[in-house]
């Protein structure tokens, strides 16, 4: 009798271990899953940083989900160096890393958060480009061509306004070389542009107070070489130097011209010639009469000392002169 009331009992006692292991791991499968399901939540959301933590712990206490809470764990801690990168305006570095988290998570549920990024970013960035935050407009726009990423179609139609609007700003804020420099880029980029025509006359007038700000030479006025036209001033410039030549005009109009190098011109040493050689490419510009601030520098060559001055030119007038470089 005994006999097989110690196995019946032995089969039973087996029957509730087994009972209790499956009871165990249904519990943990449910728990694992209600934890996953939570950081999946916070995920989808975007909210990674604290995602992150739930699904560290996922990989530590579900063995069946370790795989998959490491891999959620990769892509959201993409996203927050993305999402550090864009707070800090790097905006290189924060297209760059929502391009590669979309990349990542193709496929996924998650994937269209690191997109809903991006566009944020296009709808911030067309937003910024009629405002003074224009400037970062821009920035944002310019990262997304760098990095290869397609903008929309309206945010690219903004940029050439983003552009000039970035220029008014820096005018605004006396950061007279990035105005000028983004007027540049207009005309270089968009010369068809409806704000072409004023940003050329505004690009003059912020190398003009970019210039004045600077060390640089004196640069006298030029000689009245006779009568010219009524009603204006004639100015006849030579460049007699191996360097391009770029002159800007700022008074009662804004102007600028730019001469070609003369190759066979030399650099003199300590002194220059004693007049005019008249070797070099010519030009002629009229002017309104009145008081002007100019700026000449070389167009191709840094290392040429930069000149700046102020000269009053008188209608009907013919005036004359000519640059070249004295090595010192």
């Amino acid at each position: 009798m005994r006999g097989p009331i110690g196995c019946g009992a032995g089969v039973l006692v087996l029957s509730a271990c087994v009972a209790l292991w499956l009871g165990g791991v249904l519990v943990t499968h449910w728990f694992g899953e209600r934890a996953k399901a939570e950081a999946m939540a916070l995920q989808l959301e975007g909210q990674c940083s604290e995602a992150i933590p739930r699904f560290e712990r996922i990989a530590r206490q579900y063995s069946h989900l370790a795989r998959w809470a490491e891999d959620q764990l990769v892509l959201c801690e993409h996203l927050v160096t993305a999402d550090q990168a864009r707070d800090t305006a790097r905006w290189t570095d924060a297209v760059r890393a929502y391009r590669l988290t979309a990349d990542l998570s193709v496929g996924q549920p998650f994937e269209i958060v690191p997109l809903g990024r991006l566009a944020n970013l296009q709808a911030i960035a067309r937003a910024d480009a009629t405002t003074l935050e224009a400037c970062r407009g821009i920035a944002i726009l310019d990262a997304f061509r760098a990095e290869g990423v397609p903008l929309a179609p309206e945010a690219e139609e903004t940029i050439p306004t983003a552009i000039f609007q970035c220029g008014r700003a820096s005018d605004n804020a006396n950061n007279y070389r990035m105005a000028a420099d983004m007027y540049a880029r207009l005309l270089a980029e968009y010369p068809g542009h409806s704000s072409a025509a004023e940003a050329r006359r505004l690009r003059i007038d912020a190398e003009i107070n970019d210039a004045f700000g600077k060390p640089a030479g004196e640069l006298p006025p030029p000689r009245a070489s006779g009568p010219g036209r009524a009603g204006v001033v004639t100015l006849e410039i030579v460049n007699d130097s191996p360097a391009a030549l770029e002159l800007f005009f700022s008074g009662p109009t804004s102007d600028s011209i730019v001469l070609d190098p003369c190759p066979t011109c030399p650099r003199y040493p300590s002194v220059g010639p004693p007049s005019c050689p008249n070797r070099g490419p010519r030009q002629t510009i009229t002017l309104p009469p009145g008081t002007y601030r100019v700026h000449a520098r070389s167009r191709s060559q840094t290392s040429v000392t930069p000149y700046t001055g102020t000269w009053n030119l008188t209608v009907g007038t013919r005036y004359a002169e000519c640059y070249f470089i004295v090595q010192r």
